[in-house]
């Protein structure tokens, strides 16, 4: 389906990997593209290896995705494309002549314009309030903490629980100099930025910080009064269900009180960061259209769906109704036999998030299939997504 030479004008709102990704197919189609990009935190992409990668590779690569087929070209894996990986998108993007970068906000949506929303799980406050007056609340607001990673810690000073679960115990004694270490420096933190919730320095002004984060561990050899739980991965050492919104200087500090951890040092600090996105099944359409608003779609972090692959499907499926928006035309329904078609199901069917591609059934590529694909399956596969699609 050719589009070139229409000129229209498409905003995208948001300057990610997805925003990218849309900008490129509709700008190589001859739109006009303006990329708003009001620098944000970046979002996160919760990356869990999936049994039907290869599938979501092989969609890709049907849909000819152009920051696809750059990573295989400069031999980085999608799933961890870096911020490297960003840079030199958004320079492919940034040398066709019909793309204008534009560093601020909407101010405020216009019904009428053909607008991508491709922003991340973290947008500001006054893009919230202004989408708000199109969708309402239908939105969902969580904490999403980053564990605190040590390394070097003496191993004869760990105890074991179970194949993957470390303990350091505490005495009672070290637990309250913990604690009071805890509640000082959360007196530095105004009231409405510290997640009451779930952070340890909060949960230390009461006796929650030992029955829900430094509970004692029981076993028949260890009479612990409280015990740090561990995860180990390499030689990383990660704080499971201990987070914290401390500087990385009151970090620091806690880690050398604890006797245990002498000599070790903090190689990832702990954060939190705070999470927003679409109620999907309450706002947006099979095309992941605004209800009641056509020309406004939504992609990206923002939509709730984790992983890169799947994020970069939905935006190929987007691009090309943009386009059939912007000049007029009908928009494109999907295959049900393809992966984008099942994401975008999955999303709407929920009336809470779904992060992960959970649950694919095919009757041409099953889940063994998936690992090693059979080259007849391919084929069956991409007949039926061109018959069916474009």
């Amino acid at each position: 389906m050719s589009y070139l030479g229409k000129g229209n004008l498409i905003k995208i709102i948001g300057g990610g990997l997805t925003g990218l990704e849309v900008a490129y197919i509709c700008a190589n189609c001859g739109f006009r593209v303006h990329i708003f990009n009001k620098h944000q935190n970046p979002p996160t992409y919760n990356y869990v290896k999936s049994p039907y990668e290869k599938i979501m590779e092989e969609e890709l690569n049907v849909w000819a995705s152009p920051s696809y087929l750059l990573s295989h070209r400069v031999g980085v894996n999608t799933e961890n494309a870096d911020e490297s990986f960003l840079d030199l998108m958004r320079s492919k993007v940034e040398s066709l002549p019909n793309v204008e970068f534009i560093d601020a906000e909407i101010d405020e949506l216009n019904p009428k314009e053909v607008t991508l929303i491709s922003i991340g799980n973290n947008p500001s406050v006054s893009f919230i309030k202004n989408l708000e007056k199109l969708i309402g609340e239908n939105r969902v607001q969580y904490f999403h903490p980053k564990e605190v990673c040590v390394q070097g810690i003496n191993k004869a000073s760990l105890v074991r629980d179970g194949a993957e679960n470390f303990h350091i115990n505490l005495s009672q004694e070290e637990y309250e100099k913990l604690k009071k270490l805890l509640s000082t420096f959360s007196q530095n933190y105004d009231n409405s930025t510290l997640v009451k919730e779930i952070s340890a320095e909060s949960l230390s002004k009461n006796d929650a910080l030992r029955t829900a984060v430094l509970r004692p561990l029981y076993s028949p050899n260890e009479k612990a009064y409280a015990s740090i739980k561990l995860k180990k991965e390499g030689d990383n050492f990660y704080f499971t269900d201990f987070f914290t919104a401390l500087s990385n200087e009151e970090q620091d500090e806690i880690i050398s009180n604890i006797s245990a951890l002498n000599g070790a040092k903090i190689s990832e600090y702990g954060k939190i960061y705070k999470r927003i996105f679409l109620t999907s099944s309450s706002c947006l359409n099979e095309h992941l259209q605004i209800k009641n608003y056509e020309n406004i779609f939504v992609c990206g972090g923002f939509l709730g769906l984790g992983g890169v692959l799947e994020n970069l499907l939905v935006a190929n499926y987007i691009a090309y109704n943009l386009m059939n928006t912007a000049s007029g035309k009908n928009l494109q329904n999907l295959s049900n036999f393809t992966c984008t078609s099942k994401i975008i199901q999955n999303l709407l069917q929920k009336s809470v998030l779904n992060h992960r591609l959970l649950s694919l059934n095919y009757d041409i590529i099953n889940r063994k299939d998936s690992v090693n694909l059979n080259p007849n399956a391919v084929l069956k596969f991409k007949e039926k997504f061109y018959g069916n699609c474009f």
